[in-house]
């Protein structure tokens, strides 16, 4: 679950300059290093090499694995958020809240898995983004930042080939700059 990897897609997507080292403290860039395995753009390593912004996946990579990165995942029939979930929405507020950061706005999609009907999974998914947002919203202090919040049910299944995965069972978040933040 490396939800940095959605903030640095957008600096690829032309949202943001690269982040500077005024803009991520040295605590918050240990703990992106620590938690994601992965150096923030403007983090310095050691005294004086900063870090260039990381690559686009490569191609080896799998799309659960790429997919595990853009999503929250939930537990079958539930939509509170577990503390995974939740350190990866604190992590990603403290990313969005960077001042190169402050023009994103978010679009959340809540997915299910096939098991029970269209209108529960319709319902639930729906559900588990509002979850997503109240807490996202709350996390970055700016809860307008939060345009859309969509939701699918089982339609767009990330594992079509097993529909009662609980990889299914998501929310996606999708970036984009906004105006009048």
């Amino acid at each position: 679950m490396h939800v940095l990897r959605i903030a640095l897609a957008l600096f690829c997507f032309g949202l943001a300059g690269p982040v500077t080292a005024q803009s991520l403290s040295e605590e918050e860039c240990a703990d992106i290093r620590t938690r994601f395995n992965i150096v923030a753009p403007g983090c310095i390593i050691g005294e004086t090499q900063q870090v260039q912004p990381s690559p686009a996946p490569s191609q080896k990579e799998t799309v659960a694995q790429v997919d595990r990165e853009n999503n929250v995942f939930f537990p079958r029939g539930g939509s509170a958020l577990d503390t995974d979930a939740k350190a990866q929405l604190d992590m990603l507020a403290r990313v969005l809240n960077t001042s190169p950061m402050a023009q994103a706005c978010l679009k959340l999609v809540g997915h299910s898995d096939a098991s029970g009907s269209d209108k529960i999974n319709i319902d639930l998914s729906l559900e588990r983004a509002v979850a997503v947002a109240n807490y996202l919203g709350t996390a970055i202090g700016t809860p307008t930042r939060i345009r859309d919040i969509d939701a699918v049910g089982e339609a767009d299944l990330l594992l079509t080939a097993r529909p009662s995965d609980p990889m299914n069972r998501r929310v996606e978040i999708f970036a984009r700059t906004c105006r009048g933040v």
